[in-house]
């Protein structure tokens, strides 16, 4: 009794103490319990479940009767050195445990369950504690039941019209199920959030990214183009002592370049054009003045020619006049 005694004392958890039941019926408890004579030891359900285990198993969940609260009852078989033998079994009350339960509050609004098997360890409706899913009358909590049978992952329950997330693990060294549901409004109000947070971020990087692409446009193309569009104008209205911009090697640098061999060749072409013209030109002051030389030299010959012709017309004149004189002589 002595080894025994100081279980009652421990401050882990809420439990009776350490106590023994032997096979002659004999036992003795950590906290000095006293029971009625007609309780007989080798008849009560944990003395059944430990007396051939080797080592502590756990009773199903059960309302204790001294204190009305939930608990489990942890047994073994023991062997002593004189020979005797029997069960050493301790009570451990699961207040501490719906308590921390009922405070484990996924997304911190969400709620927790603890099943063992169909049986209800812990719920935040106390009343339930203890009874079985089927004897709980609550829908909800079946569906819950049934959905982490089913599944082994996240599903999705539905209490009335309002959907839950659910998930359910199981607690080492127990055959327990810790489930936890949360709502999955909530859930998605986060994910909503960030949604509307992302199309945010997307939508000004959307117009960044559209503000640049136009600078750009304008920069690399916009205003080349421009430029190139002026120098075109300059030349089809007949100047081509115009500059073509440098190329940069793209397809407008490729434009400029090629007309800037186009003007290089129509500058040759004028300057052709120009030289042949001034030749022109000086031949034909040369057969101006020749031309002019001609004329006042025909104008002389033309002069000469009437003094010659009125020569003749005198000396016609004069022989004329000789013929006369000569008959008149003759007839005289």
């Amino acid at each position: 009794l002595k080894y025994i005694t100081p279980s009652k004392d421990y401050e882990g958890m809420k439990s009776t103490g350490i106590y023994i039941g032997f096979s002659d019926n004999s036992y003795m408890f950590a906290n000095g319990t006293i029971q009625k004579d007609d309780w007989v030891a080798t008849e009560r359900g944990w003395y059944k479940a430990g007396e051939n285990e080797e080592k502590f198993i756990g009773t199903e969940p059960y309302i204790d009767a001294a204190t009305g609260d939930l608990c489990v009852t942890f047994c073994r078989k023991l062997e002593c050195a004189n020979g005797e033998h029997g069960v050493i079994a301790i009570d451990v009350f699961l207040t501490d445990l719906q308590k921390q339960v009922n405070e484990l509050r996924p997304m911190k609004t969400g709620r927790s369950i603890v099943f063992d098997g169909d049986m209800i360890v812990s719920t935040k409706t106390e009343s339930l504690n203890g009874k079985s899913v089927s004897e709980s009358g609550d829908p909800f909590l079946k569906a819950i039941k049934d959905s982490i049978t089913k599944s082994k992952g996240v599903s999705t329950v539905k209490d009335g019209n309002e959907p839950y997330y659910v998930y359910s693990t199981k607690i080492p060294g127990t055959s327990w199920d810790l489930t936890s549901r949360v709502e999955e409004s909530y859930v998605l109000k986060e994910l909503h959030k960030f949604q509307r947070i992302s199309y945010a971020i997307m939508v000004l990087t959307i117009i960044i990214m559209a503000g640049v692409i136009v600078v750009a446009i304008q920069k690399i193309v916009a205003k080349p183009v421009k430029t190139l569009s002026e120098k075109i104008l300059q030349i089809s209205g007949g100047d081509f002592t115009v500059e073509m911009p440098k190329s940069k090697g793209d397809e407008i640098g490729m434009i400029s370049e090629e007309l800037k061999k186009y003007v290089e060749i129509m500058k040759e072409t004028i300057l052709g054009i120009q030289g042949t013209a001034g030749q022109l030109q000086n031949d034909s002051i040369s057969s101006r003045d020749a031309s002019g030389k001609m004329s006042g030299q025909a104008s002389e010959q033309s002069t000469s020619m009437n003094q010659i012709k009125d020569t003749m017309d005198g000396m016609a004149h004069a022989v004329e006049e000789l013929a006369n004189n000569a008959t008149d002589l003759a007839g005289a």
